[in-house]
């Protein structure tokens, strides 16, 4: 049976209130509407569709996945059921596990399968060994398939199986060896512990860095046999990639991992150690900051109204300007750069299309409404502007500077990263709140670490855009 068929006939047996959340976690597979459900299938199993589904899971529910993965196999349709996962998920049991395979399989990552032992067996979309990376769980490719595609690997493997054997591993000469990667797999499995006693000191250290990540830097040259690096490599347990890298093999890493896919599953989102202040404190400072910034917009558009100001030919307001504005302002220049963008998204400056200057808009309506009109105005053209202002002064890929109110500042998933960061804001600002008037001091390493959890696919996104705003 064909993994869409397959899949096709999973949802044909999900009730309603089923498809309804399976439509809501995932609108894509419906938008457009597909005519059946072997089309809802085909749609929901493309790759795009898969990514964006990736995206919305947390920490714990992408680990599961990935160690499903890992642990199923298509062809000879091997799933998997938490009371196998337990195996290779630390500190789990499959009381707690079935709970992440539930969810996984409501948002059709997962399809079922005959149930095994009493517990129901899930199998993996396979799109999705495509758009999890060639890395799943951090660990690196099989031996197998490094060994096809290196065939000077094999060979290592082979000479490796030597050195071990002679060592007095196990299992690691005989007829068996003709199989290189098979006969390392299963020493790896039964006799890693022997492997590990005969290699020279701090070799467990370098294998503790690649164990986490299995990609790493290691310049080729003339060095002694005694070095983990070179130990390693000479017995296949570690390949060279090329003349700067080593990739250490997925069994590899799993038996650095303690015969574990997953070491360690954050099951919850991670609370950290804030420090705090007293609340009325707390809001003079927040207060104190809304009255300096309409003082400041209000004499940045007094500044425009009196000499608008030039773009450059390539976009965006050049240095010159800049300098201009903050000497009337009386503000540094990064300060400058914000007001300008912010008073662009309130639309209270406006660009001039025949002058190609930005001037302040027709109307004069902000020095008429009210300061919780005009602070109201402000934070909703912020919450919903497809832009981030903290980008103006980075450097693009071609070396150039972004500049204020320029393009290149423009980010459509702006609007949904705000939206993130204060609900992340919110959750951890309830959690760690004191009884005695206190409140806890929010941090941007903070509030990226509890965005990371919800949501770890989208972890540079955050890294970037968060601390900006």
């Amino acid at each position: 049976m064909s993994a869409i068929r397959a899949l096709a006939e999973d949802l044909v047996s999900r009730s309603d209130a089923e498809l309804r959340r399976l439509m809501s976690a995932r609108p894509d597979v419906v938008l457009p509407p597909v005519p059946d459900f072997a089309a809802l299938a085909a749609r929901a199993s493309t790759r795009v569709s898969v990514q964006r589904a990736l995206e919305g899971l947390n920490t714990p529910q992408l680990m599961v996945l990935e160690a499903v993965v890992l642990t199923t196999n298509l062809d000879a349709a091997v799933g998997a059921t938490a009371t196998g996962l337990k195996a290779s998920i630390s500190s789990m049991t499959a009381k707690t596990l079935e709970p992440f395979l539930t969810q996984l399989h409501e948002v059709a990552l997962l399809r079922t399968g005959p149930a095994a032992r009493g517990r129901r067996s899930y199998f993996p979309l396979e799109s999705l060994h495509d758009a999890l990376g060639p890395y799943p769980a951090g660990l690196g490719r099989p031996l197998a398939l490094l060994a096809q595609q290196y065939p000077e690997y094999a060979a290592r493997m082979a000479a490796g199986l030597e050195l071990l054997s002679a060592s007095g591993i196990p299992g690691a000469a005989g007829p068996s060896a003709s199989d290189p990667a098979t006969t390392l797999a299963a020493i790896l499995d039964t006799s890693w512990d022997a492997v590990l006693e005969a290699a020279p000191s701090a070799t467990g250290d370098l294998l503790e860095k690649l164990a986490a990540s299995p990609v790493g830097s290691a310049k080729a040259g003339a060095s002694s046999t005694a070095t983990p690096l070179e130990w390693l490599l000479e017995r296949g347990l570690l390949i060279r990639l090329d003349a700067n890298h080593v990739e250490l093999p997925r069994e590899v890493g799993i038996a650095a991992r303690g015969g574990m896919i997953i070491p360690s599953l954050p099951a919850s989102p991670p609370v950290p150690q804030l420090a705090a202040v007293r609340a009325g404190l707390r809001d003079n400072a927040a207060f104190g900051a809304i009255a300096e910034t309409l003082r400041l917009v209000t004499e940045l558009l007094t500044s425009v109204q009196a000499e608008p100001i030039a773009t450059l030919r390539t976009g965006g307001v050049g240095v010159r300007e800049i300098r201009r504005l903050a000497d009337a302002l009386r503000v540094d220049r990064v300060q400058v750069a914000w007001l300008l963008e912010l008073a662009a998204l309130g639309r209270l400056i406006v660009l001039d299309p025949d002058s190609s200057r930005w001037m302040a808009a027709p109307g004069g309506s902000w020095h008429l409404a009210e300061r919780h009109e005009q602070w109201l105005r402000l934070v909703q053209a912020w919450l919903d502007a497809e832009r981030a202002p903290s980008l103006v002064g980075g450097q693009l890929p071609t070396g150039n500077t972004v500049n204020v109110l320029s393009s290149e500042a423009t980010r459509t998933d702006a609007p949904a990263v705000r939206r993130r960061l204060l609900s992340a804001a919110d959750a951890l600002s309830a959690e760690t709140e004191h009884d005695d008037a206190r409140a806890p001091v929010l941090d941007a390493p903070s509030l990226v670490e509890r965005l990371t959890w919800h949501q770890p696919r989208l972890r540079r996104r955050f890294s970037r855009l968060v601390p900006g705003m």
